[in-house]
Order: structure tokens, then C-alpha cells, then sequence
């Protein structure tokens, strides 16, 4: 057999789902909310009421912004004023040991001042008093960008307290200008001695530096570093040149001899020759008779004597020229040698002036030694000296740090307890904790509430949404349907009506209205199998039930998961609901076990009913019993049996269920729950119409799911479920429901049903 897979319960909400859920969560378990702010309120007013009453008074003092030490004293104790922290380690220092013991002696504080428990004489020592005193009666505070700082005292006594402040700051400035002079006084002879050894140690230094300068003749030793730098510096430019010059003779006198001394021609080409100044003098002087010669060509002819004379001139000068060459180009050998030699020399006077300057530089390693420490003695004895007078110049005074701006007045009214900042942290701190537990509840809580959310976990259309009844309605023997036609109730049930009447039947009929002898009936627009007002044993019915011409589904077994789902109350009020719709209606009590329907109708519990229909002992229509709603009759459970699973599972169960369809337009079975015993199943199989009866804020969803499947295990599938006992708040059921629309429209008519 195939089980139809059971849907999931896995549910996605948007934010405005989830904030729904949440208010109606807070809504269910506002009782708990309320006895949890309600319980530590009381807690807390408690507490306000049983609390010593506290006494506290406040100096206020103000940390000076001018230093009163303006001398720097690094090895003294004295506090920069002007330091940012200052406030700050001066406020830790005002419930220092040293202070409080200074406070408790100068008060003669005794245990019970302080309200330490009565322990013998000498129990509490000075220590252990400074300790409570500096922890339970001393609060010491600043304000944010000042320089204000608050000693508070606090005690039962609002004198005490007041003294207590005074005392604290008092003790502070005594403390403070006694440790101002001690450092003093203490700190004069170290540094007396400090500075006597700083001065002979610099004496030492200073005439080791003097004996290394007449040793090594170190008089102006930087001077002669800064000269020999220099020298160096210009020899080696000279080499440079040196070197240059014989380079390039040698490359000329290598030209030279290998063209020869006889080619005037040919040594003009060479640089050393034609750069010579004898050679430059020759060649101007050609140049210039040939300028002379071109002139006189102009004026004169060849044969001209001048012209004679300067062409002879011209010739001379050329010779001389040539003469000039040979001559200079024969001494360039002897330049090159000379040129060779002075580089030679220059290269050795480099050599010994860099000799001279790593001397230099070896004796001037041990000076620079012996220099820094002469520098470095000489700076610890110049700022020892410093200290020594400025120790000496502030020796009789000491910095005043505070002073007091505001001091303590006697307290007239209690600080503590706060009585309205108690009562109203309890009440934020209950309500706090009660939505806590609330939240969490709701978590942990498995059940549906809303018929949004039965929808979705189970998969199942919702045929009714049925309200919280009143105490009074649920312990009345007339069903809420009869009883208070115009309730809320008794409007979903008219509602569930109509969402069960679709499924009665497979097609619609004619809409029959009531005569006009029946003004409080309703008018029905759809109702399967109808014959309204007519008698049980008619014709007319008779046609009617063979007009529709299909099968008939005019049972409905009304189930639930487990006991106390209210699936008496909603099949005996729905039965009641369509028998004011003018049908004949049975109601079966089918729960063989706690059976309860009898009771609602005054019916005794030993009375004969199913138990013995099924038994074949009696016939159904002489122990029906017709109750004071026309239309409505009721078949009770019968005698008690040892066995009813047993019973229902006999063919005779089939047999009444059929014998009261044929009888009835409707039949309304109310059965065990499913996970008690096994009997709504057995009935199941003999029915069309089942419907699961789904108790709001109760019914564990796995339990509702299970008895799906159960159902489905034996090929019955819930035609739908009824959420009963929705709470009337929000929209849990007005959402669903209608009874502000029912109030105002039954006010309009003025009409009332009793």
C-alpha cells in the first residue's frame, strides 16, 4: 500500500511574517511577561524598602594647571601639573593605602562606624579598616575634558560622610607636601656626590687629552687634517695632467719617428709640431707676405721690383718655416723624456703626501677618542651641576597639585537606595527577562496557532477557524451553536457548515426556502440531498434524494491526534448547525471509550447506543434520541464493552453507518483520538468525509502529522481540518472570523436569539 508522502513542515516567513508571529508569541504569553516584570518589580521595591539608607557628601577639588615645579628634576618624585594623565594618577592616589590609613586614624574610626560585622576587640586591623573604608565609603570620580576631580564619602551617618570627604582630601595634600620635602632633603646628598665624581672624571679626561696633543704634536690637528685633504686633492689633479701631457708627446714623437725629420710637409700634420708657438709664429709671418705678394700682383706685374723684393721675402720666410719645423720636430724627443720625468715626480710626491695623511689619520683616532669622552664628561657634569642648583634653589618648596573648589556639605536626604531608578531597572529588567522566556517558549513550542501556518505544515485546507470559547459556554450543557446564535462560535460553525457542504455531495441543487412559519431558520443556497422541514418519511424527499442520482456522502467521522482537542465540542456544535439549516441530522457518539456527547444532550451514561446497535441487540431507530433542536437526534455511545477496538472492527459497524445515511441527511460521528487507540481508524474505512480536529497553541504539529499518516494508511485522507480554540486576540481569529462584522449587523436588526 502507497503512503502519500507527509508535507514538510519546513516554513519560510518574510520579515512581516516573522514579526507577526513574534508579536502574537509575546500576545500568547503576556500572562508570563507581566509575572515576571511583576516579580522582580517586587523583587526590587523589596529590596528598596529593606536597604540601609546612605548618606554621601562631595568635595570637589581642581588639579592645578600651572607646574610647581619649573625646574627639570628627572630624579626627583615631584608630578608634571601639565601632564594629561595627571587627573588621572591622582585620583588612584587619593584611595591609596597610605591615605586611608592617614584618614582612619586621623578620625579614630572604629569597625562600627565603618559597619563591619562585630567581630572581638582588635579583630580589624589598620589595614583591613583602610581596605572597607577605600572600598565601601570612599568613591573618588572625574568629569570628561576637566581637571575637577569628586571625593565622596558614604556612610549611614550623614556627618561621617561629610568628614569622611574632607579627611580623604586633607590627608592627600599633608601626604603629598611631606613626600614633596623628603625627596628633597633625601635627594641633595646623592646628588652632591654625583657631582663630585662627574667633575673629577672630567678633570681625568680632560688632561689625558692635553698629554696626547703635546705627544703627537696634535695641537691643530683638524687644521692639519683639512690641509692635507687639500694637498692631496691638488696632487692628484696634477698627476691626472702629467699623465695626459706624456701621453700625447709620446703619440706624436711615435709619428714623428716614423715619418721622419725631413718632410717639413708631413710634420705640420702632427699637433706637437704645428701647435708650437716658433711654428705658428713662422706660418703668420707667410701669411702675411703672401697677403703682401697678392696685393702688389693686383698693382704691379712680376718684373715690378717691389714685387721682386717681396716674392724674394715670400721665399725666405717659407725657408725658415721649413727650418722651424725640422727643429721643433727634432727637440720633441726631449719633451717627451722631460714630460715622462715629471710625471714620475709628480706620482712620487702623491705617494708621500698620502703617507703623510694615513699618519694623520692614525693619530687622529686616538684624539677623537679621547675627545668625545672629554665632550661627554663635561655634558653629565654641566647638567649634574644644573640639577645641584636647581635642587638647592627648590629645596624649601613643594608643589601644591590640588586644591579644594567646592567642599562637603552635610547630607539632609539619602543617595541611596534610588528608590525610582530601582523600581524602574526592575521593571525594564522583568519585562526584559519575561519577553526573553516568552521568545524562548516560543521557540521551543512545536504547535500551530494561526490557520496560515496549519495550512502549510499539514497540507490540508482549513474548513474552520473556531474561536476561544467563554468558561461559561464550555461548561454549559447547551451547545454554543443552540445556546448563542449570534456569538462568534456559533458563526464558525455556520462557516464551517458551508465549507463542508461542498463536499456532501457531487453537484449543486435547487435552493429550497423555508416557510414563512420558520422566521429564525436561514436561507441555504447549497445543500446537497435537501429536504428542509420535510418529514422523515416523504415522497417529496424520496424524488429529491433520486434527483441527485450520485452516491452519497452525508458522514463525516470528526477525529483529532489526542485527547482534549475539543472534537466533541466542534461535532456537536456543527451538528447543530446544520440541523438550523433545516436537515435531519444524527450525531454519533462513537468514542466507545470516554464517550461525552450523551452528557451535552442530559442523555444517562448507561443508556443503549452503538455499542449495542453493532452487537445486533437493538435496531437504530428505537435508541435514537430526539433532542430539543428540531432536526438534530443522537445516537449515544450504549453500554460499555471490554473490547471496542474488537467491536468496531465487526461488519455490523458498516451496517449502522449505512442505515443511517439512508435515514439522515447528515451523520456527524464523534470518535477516539487517533494516537489513544486505533477506533477512528477502524471507523474511517466506513466513511467519505474525515475531518481532524486541530487545537491552536496545543496540538504538537508531528502529532497532527503522524495522524495524517496514519489516516493515509488506511486510504482515508482528511477532507480538511477545524483549528479550534484560536485565541480572540489580533488577528489570530478575527482574521478568520467575523465577530465584530455579527455584533454590529445583529445590533442594526435589533434582533436577539435566546
Amino acid at each position: 500500500m502507497k503512503v502519500e508522502q507527509l508535507p514538510s513542515n519546513d516554513l519560510t516567513f518574510d520579515s512581516a511574517a516573522v514579526a507577526h508571529n513574534i508579536y502574537h508569541v509575546l500576545r500568547e504569553r503576556l500572562r508570563l511577561i507581566l509575572f515576571s516584570a511583576a516579580l522582580i518589580v517586587a523583587l526590587g521595591v523589596g529590596y528598596a524598602v529593606l536597604a540601609p539608607r546612605l548618606y554621601d557628601a562631595t568635595t570637589t577639588v581642581q588639579v592645578n594647571q600651572v607646574a610647581g615645579n619649573v625646574m627639570e628634576i628627572k630624579n626627583s618624585q615631584t608630578l608634571d601639573l601639565l601632564k594629561e594623565d595627571l587627573p588621572a594618577t591622582i585620583q588612584r592616589k587619593l584611595t591609596s593605602m597610605v591615605v586611608l590609613r592617614r584618614v582612619v586614624n586621623g578620625l579614630h574610626l572604629t569597625p562600627d562606624m565603618l559597619d563591619l560585622k562585630k567581630k572581638p576587640p582588635g579583630y580589624y586591623s589598620l589595614d583591613a579598616m583602610a581596605y572597607y573604608l577605600g572600598h565601601y565609603h570612599v568613591g573618588v570620580s572625574s568629569q570628561v575634558n576637566t581637571r575637577l576631580i569628586y571625593v565622596t564619602g558614604e556612610s549611614r551617618d550623614p556627618k561621617l560622610a561629610q568628614k569622611i570627604s574632607e579627611a580623604v582630601v586633607a590627608e592627600y595634600i599633608i601626604q603629598h607636601v611631606e613626600e614633596e620635602a623628603g625627596v628633597s632633603s633625601s635627594a641633595m646628598p646623592i646628588l652632591k656626590t654625583q657631582t663630585d665624581l662627574l667633575a673629577a672624571k672630567l678633570e681625568k679626561s680632560e688632561q689625558a687629552l692635553q698629554d696626547y696633543k703635546e705627544q703627537h704634536g696634535a695641537v691643530s690637528l683638524e687644521a692639519n687634517q683639512n690641509i692635507t685633504v687639500g694637498k692631496l686633492t691638488e696632487m692628484n689633479a696634477k698627476v691626472t695632467d702629467a699623465a695626459m701631457e706624456r701621453l700625447r708627446l709620446e703619440a706624436d714623437y711615435a709619428l714623428i719617428q716614423q715619418l721622419g725629420t725631413h718632410d717639413p710637409e708631413k710634420l705640420l700634420a702632427i699637433k706637437s709640431v704645428s701647435s708650437s708657438p716658433d711654428v705658428l709664429d713662422q706660418k703668420q709671418n707667410v701669411a702675411n707676405k703672401e697677403a703682401e705678394l697678392a696685393n702688389l700682383t693686383k698693382r704691379y706685374g712680376p718684373l715690378h721690383p717691389k714685387y721682386i723684393q717681396t716674392e724674394s721675402e715670400l721665399r725666405e720666410l717659407k725657408a725658415g718655416l721649413n727650418r722651424t719645423v725640422l727643429k721643433v720636430a727634432a727637440g720633441l724627443g726631449n719633451a717627451y723624456q722631460s714630460a715622462l720625468e715629471t710625471e714620475r715626480k709628480f706620482k712620487q710626491a702623491l705617494a708621500d703626501q698620502e703617507k703623510r695623511a694615513l699618519a694623520l689619520n692614525k693619530t687622529a683616532i686616538s684624539y677623537n677618542v679621547l675627545q668625545r669622552e672629554m665632550e661627554s664628561d663635561k655634558a653629565l657634569y654641566d647638567k649634574a651641576l644644573t640639577r645641584l642648583k636647581e635642587m638647592d634653589a627648590t629645596k624649601d618648596s613643594a608643589a601644591e597639585e590640588i586644591r579644594v573648589v567646592d567642599p562637603a556639605i552635610m547630607p539632609s536626604v539619602p543617595a541611596k537606595p534610588r528608590v525610582r531608578l530601582i523600581i524602574a531597572l526592575s521593571l525594564v529588567g522583568g519585562s526584559t527577562v519575561g519577553i526573553a522566556l516568552a521568545l524562548i517558549r516560543g521557540l521551543l513550542d512545536n504547535t500551530v496557532k494561526t490557520v496560515d501556518e496549519a495550512e502549510a505544515v499539514l497540507g490540508l485546507p482549513c474548513v474552520g477557524a473556531i474561536p476561544k470559547a467563554g468558561p461559561a459556554d464550555r461548561r454549559s450543557l447547551v451547545p454554543i451553536a443552540a445556546a448563542r446564535r449570534n456569538s462568534d462560535v456559533a458563526e464558525a460553525f455556520r462557516t464551517l457548515r458551508t465549507e463542508l457542504s461542498s463536499v456532501h455531495g457531487n453537484q449543486r441543487h435547487p435552493i429550497l426556502l423555508l416557510p414563512s412559519s420558520a422566521p429564525h431558520e436561514e436561507k441555504t443556497f447549497s445543500a446537497p440531498d435537501y429536504a428542509l422541514s420535510l418529514p422523515y418519511q416523504g415522497t417529496l424527499r424520496t424524488e429529491v434524494s433520486s434527483a441527485n442520482g450520485n452516491q452519497r456522502h452525508s458522514a463525516l467521522l470528526v477525529a483529532s491526534a489526542a485527547p482534549d482537542e475539543g472534537k466533541t465540542f466542534c461535532a456537536t456544535n456543527y451538528a447543530v448547525s446544520l440541523a438550523h439549516q433545516g436537515l435531519r441530522v444524527l450525531l454519533i457518539d462513537a468514542d466507545l471509550r470516554r464517550p461525552s456527547v450523551g452528557k451535552t444532550f442530559g442523555i444517562k451514561t448507561k443508556a443503549l447506543g452503538v455499542s449495542d446497535c453493532i452487537k445486533g441487540k437493538v435496531r437504530l431507530g428505537t435508541v435514537l434520541r430526539e433532542t430539543k433542536i428540531e432536526g438534530l437526534f443522537v445516537l449515544p455511545a450504549g453500554r460499555r464493552v471490554n473490547n471496542p477496538t474488537e467491536l468496531l472492527s465487526e461488519a455490523g459497524v458498516g451496517d449502522l453507518l449505512r442505515e443511517a445515511e439512508s435515514s439522515f441527511d447528515r451523520v456527524v460521528i464523534d470518535s477516539a483520538p487517533i494516537h489513544a487507540v486505533s477506533d477512528s481508524l477502524l471507523l474511517a474505512r466506513h466513511v467519505s468525509l474525515v475531518c481532524l480536529v486541530v487545537r491552536a497553541s496545543k496540538t504538537p504539529r508531528r502529532a497532527v502529522l503522524r495522524a495524517i499518516q496514519k489516516l493515509a494508511e488506511t486510504n482515508s485522507t482528511p477532507t480538511g481540518f477545524i483549528l479550534n480554540y484560536l485565541p480572540r486576540f489580533g488577528t489570530y481569529y478575527y482574521r478568520y472570523g467575523g465577530e465584530e462584522y455579527e455584533s454590529e449587523a445583529y445590533s442594526a436588526t435589533g434582533t436577539t436569539t435566546t
